[in-house]
């Protein structure tokens, strides 16, 4: 589904109220808006700290249960996890 807006004087947007209803978000509520390289993407507040949980939980799944550290290399972790889910989907 596709929308077209105006942003107003002040920058704002107005979102459409199938997804505000659809996504949970209410007059008060914060969204979270992200760069891609496609363009923007909006979020709610919640999604944000799931995704961030989730990206969290899968970068400590990275480091072996045996192994105690004292400090986690998570740029080493994250791009080992990138060039795997790359080399997966035959981009590598």
């Amino acid at each position: 589904m596709q929308y077209t807006r105006l942003i107003g004087p002040k920058g704002q947007l107005v979102l459409p109220q199938e997804f505000r209803l659809r996504y949970g978000l209410r007059p008060g509520s914060r969204a979270v808006v992200k760069e891609r390289d496609e363009g923007l993407i909006i979020v709610s507040e919640h999604e944000a700290v799931h995704e961030a949980k989730r990206l969290v939980e899968e970068l400590c799944s990275l480091v072996p249960k045996n192994k105690r550290v004292s400090k986690i290399d998570f740029e080493a972790l994250w791009e080992e996890k990138y060039a795997e889910r790359a080399r997966h989907a035959g981009l590598l």
